[in-house]
């Protein structure tokens, strides 16, 4: 199970409230949208790279039923998301959430050696 850091000034940060202007909606939604693209991002772009994604993809992944472009362009505008001629990326991801994709890959090498030591040929 996956989890994500989350910090308690991400309500009032500047950030979050321009995002939730520019979506037209309250923040503690604009918190469960950016939560839920966070965690999909961890389980299908543990890198933070969004750019094999399209817009629809991004939207999906936060659960965002509005327009996929719009929604793209309010995060990228808010700063939650890197633009570039490549695609998206998520903005700081490895400052925050790579530290987390590093010790599960970690802990899932220990795990693969363990096991493999117990194996009887």
């Amino acid at each position: 199970m996956a989890w994500i850091e989350s910090h308690e000034d991400l309500p009032n940060h500047p950030k979050t409230r321009k995002l939730a202007r520019l979506l037209n909606i309250g923040v503690p939604q604009t918190i469960g949208h950016l939560h839920c693209l966070w965690y999909w991002t961890l389980k299908y772009a543990d890198d933070g790279n969004l750019a094999r994604f399209q817009n629809a993809d991004i939207a999906d992944g936060a659960k965002w039923d509005g327009t996929a472009d719009d929604f793209v362009q309010a995060l990228t505008e808010a700063r939650f998301l890197d633009s570039s001629p490549s695609g998206h990326a998520i903005h700081d991801w490895n400052d925050y959430a790579g530290r987390l994709v590093q010790r599960s890959t970690e802990h899932s090498d220990r795990m693969r050696t363990r096991r493999a030591a117990h194996v009887l040929i």
